[in-house]
């Protein structure tokens, strides 16, 4: 008995992903109301995948989403405790170059949604596991705006390396945000 004809005997309510070609293997998409474990190994798209599921449901169908990434681990520096992606390549630890980017959003916005898939897409492309994303929801701590400057959201703050730059916006110009991460050079981007 085929997937198809399976499929047709005990239909499964399915929420379509967006991604072109997927929908069509999977039968119409991921199963409906259920958690979806996406394994494999380093670099393969499991990130990029449920970023992009993510975006398009919150843009396309209004719906919540969240995103689980494992292995984590909980590290100390300076003080204070912070849960980081265990699958970088290089030690967080070391002063290999390691970025510390905090993305200051309001809520799950569309616009907040789009920021982090772009910063994220951008990372994996270019920092290769040598970054600590940070996110801080100012629809949840509103003073931390106050505390940190943020006038406009979504913005991104490089901490580390220094010196510290922001960048605001959506993050959907890539040559550019990738000039002011100081990722490209300015002359490679015009």
């Amino acid at each position: 008995m085929s997937w198809q004809t399976v499929a047709q005997h005990f239909p499964l309510q399915k929420s379509p992903t967006g991604i072109n070609g997927l929908d069509e293997i999977t039968l119409g998409g991921l199963p409906h109301g259920r958690p979806t474990l996406v394994c494999g190994g380093a670099g393969c798209g499991k990130t990029l995948l449920a970023i992009e599921f993510l975006v398009h449901g919150a843009l396309e169908y209004d719906e919540p989403g969240a995103l689980v990434s494992l292995p984590l681990i909980i590290r100390q520096r300076s003080g204070e405790l912070r849960m980081t992606d265990n699958t970088n390549k290089t030690n967080p630890d070391s002063d290999d170059e390691f970025w510390e980017l905090r993305l200051y959003v309001a809520g799950q916005t569309p616009k907040s949604i789009a920021a982090f898939a772009n910063l994220k897409k951008i990372c994996e492309e270019n920092l290769h596991g040598r970054y600590h994303i940070e996110i801080i929801d100012l629809a949840q701590n509103p003073r931390q705006a106050r505390d940190d400057q943020i006038v406009v959201i979504p913005t991104l703050i490089r901490k580390l390396p220094e010196p510290l730059r922001k960048i605001i916006g959506d993050l959907s110009h890539t040559e550019r945000v990738l000039v002011a991460m100081e990722l490209r050079a300015r002359s490679t981007a015009e």
